[in-house]
């Protein structure tokens, strides 16, 4: 499997500098969550570490070798992309949809062949979609886009997979289905990234937080160490209280 690395990365968007000098290191295994509040760069930075864009400073590199010299195609084998906002440009069918994410594993005139259908047939099976397989993307509630936009990346099999707000739009037994999901593929040495707005959640799902704060400050390590009240009071910038009950901690606004 497949480590991302980046070093001494800064982000900026015209005169504003999210973060800066971030290292970050995301082995095997791991599932890293991002906190932040809205604007602070969460988006931005999983696009650049997919290289989708490029950052103001510093080096990304995939298994040692920098991202800029990897060509797209073989980019797309290692790393897989959920995006926020969900785009269906053209009618095709959810199986359609979710089979394209087997198109970085294709030579350029083969065509998919019956282990790439189980692939996608074993993806949609994952999200519980199997009922809508024939069913038009465009015709497909905003959770079902959202678990079929998942299928699809789930089809792509990568090593690390980068995730923007992957809860969104889901009922609380898809969310609990999609993030059981997320840990099955860290146990099988797949490593995730997602950008979260619950703490929560995060507390809960992730090995390895980073909070970015939005004014170049950033904070990273293991998900016990960084969440805290006093963290996510100062991430937030509204006062946040630890309470305890026989299943762990959480945290509520004050």
């Amino acid at each position: 499997m497949s480590s991302l690395i980046a070093n001494n990365l800064t982000l900026n968007i015209e005169e504003r500098t999210l973060c800066e000098a971030l290292d970050l290191n995301l082995q095997p295994g791991e599932i890293w969550s991002v906190l932040g509040p809205n604007g602070s760069g969460k988006s931005t930075l999983l696009r650049t570490l997919a290289h989708l864009q490029l950052p103001s400073e510093g080096e990304l590199q995939l298994d040692g070798i920098p991202l800029v010299s990897i060509k797209r195609h073989e980019l797309a084998q290692k790393v897989g992309v959920l995006f926020q906002e969900i785009q269906d440009p053209f009618p095709v069918t959810l199986f359609e949809q979710v089979l394209s994410g087997r198109y970085p594993h294709l030579s350029r005139w083969s065509k998919e062949s019956t282990t790439d259908y189980a692939i996608a047939d074993q993806a949609i099976k994952a999200m519980g979609l199997e009922q809508l397989s024939t069913h038009l993307t465009h015709h497909l509630s905003g959770g079902e886009r959202q678990r079929a936009a998942f299928a699809t990346v789930l089809a792509q099999q990568p090593d690390i997979y980068l995730l923007d707000e992957p809860l969104n739009h889901l009922d609380l037994p898809y969310q609990m289905r999609l993030l059981e999901k997320i840990r099955e593929l860290s146990t099988q040495q797949h490593s995730i990234l997602m950008v979260l707005h619950d703490p929560n959640i995060a507390l809960r799902w992730s090995s390895h937080t980073l909070l970015l704060f939005g004014d170049g400050r950033w904070l990273a390590g293991p998900t016990d160490e960084v969440i805290s009240a006093d963290n996510l009071s100062s991430l937030y910038r509204y006062p946040l209280i630890e309470l305890n009950s026989p299943q762990g901690c959480y945290y509520i606004p004050q």
